[in-house]
């Protein structure tokens, strides 16, 4: 397959989510675990080892959001220039 391909180079859904929907799903991801810990602490009576989880869980989140939005900032700047 030495020919050029004819599919597009960017990715597009079909059916994109809006973006009150993307913000609801950021938001939830990280609720969720925190409740998930905080019922473990119930259930397991050790708050902490819940409180390290939780620093862990905010760390590890804002790291994240820092190198997903260099990376956002790097693909659309080398998109750009294309």
């Amino acid at each position: 397959m030495t020919g050029s391909s004819q599919l597009p180079a960017r990715f597009r859904p079909q059916r994109p989510a809006t973006r009150a929907r993307r913000r609801l799903l950021l938001l939830v991801g990280p609720l969720l675990w925190v409740a998930a810990l905080v019922v473990l602490a119930f259930v397991l009576d050790r708050s902490d080892a819940v409180e390290y989880a939780l620093l862990v869980l905010a760390v590890s989140f804002a790291v994240g959001f820092v190198v997903l939005g260099w990376t956002r900032v790097a693909r659309v700047r080398e998109e750009r220039d294309w």
